[in-house]
């Protein structure tokens, strides 16, 4: 999953899976530049209605490891003071995915899913796809679903696991990000970050945290990794 800010590249228009596609085509030898390797075979995408977005994103929520033991977590989590009583865990997850998530790879169905009011002509919509679509040339290369199963029963393991997934794939977005935006484009894309995460910034610090830490410590740390060769 990519969180990005969704107002900033809606589009009236519905999309259609022959456009999205052909984005993906082009975008193809971007990414595998950016990445260094190469597609085995081409990507499977689709465009995502809201309820095929809710659908995934409660699958991918009952996997949550705070979630799959929300009642201890929450009993915890209010003794140490991160969270108050009356707050319902998984109803703000939810809340905060189904308002920010614009595409994701879906590694059982190995296929890259764009939301339906994106427009593929925006360069954040097109960012999102570069993220997603390093996830799909991982998936070719590493078997991401069989990795994640082998690892589900260990959450340290997993989180570990998901932290150098999106770490790579946000590596690989922020290189592309700085080949192909404007530092106007970029000026104003911030603005609409901060505006359109509200939300997010008004939840507890503890949810803030367990949502972006695959992404920021999984980028540290790969990037330390390619540092270190």
């Amino acid at each position: 999953i990519v969180s990005i800010p969704f107002s900033s590249a809606q589009s009236p228009d519905v999309l259609s899976t022959e456009r999205l596609n052909t984005v993906v085509r082009e975008l193809r030898s971007e990414v595998e530049s950016l990445r260094g390797l190469r597609f085995k075979s081409p990507i499977t995408s689709r465009v995502a209605t809201d309820e095929v977005i809710r659908n995934y994103l409660k699958e991918e929520l009952d996997e949550e490891p705070v979630l799959k033991k929300e009642k201890e977590f929450n009993l915890v989590l209010q003794l140490f003071g991160y969270i108050h009583k009356e707050l319902d865990l998984r109803s703000t997850y939810s809340q905060l995915l189904e308002e920010e998530v614009g595409g994701f790879y879906d590694e059982k169905k190995h296929c890259l899913f764009l939301a339906e009011n994106f427009s593929v002509d925006d360069q954040v919509a097109r960012t999102i796809l570069v993220h997603e679509m390093c996830h799909a040339l991982q998936d070719q290369y590493f078997n991401l679903n069989q990795l994640l199963e082998a690892r589900k029963n260990n959450d340290d393991k997993l989180l570990a696991l998901m932290a150098v997934i999106e770490g790579d794939a946000t590596i690989v977005m922020n290189d592309y990000m700085q080949r192909t935006f404007s530092l106007k484009t970029i000026s104003s894309w911030l603005k609409t970050f901060s505006y359109n995460h509200r939300a997010f910034l008004s939840t507890p610090y503890f949810i803030q945290q367990s949502l972006v830490f695959p992404y920021v410590q999984g980028l540290i740390f790969v990037n330390q990794a390619i540092l270190c060769g």
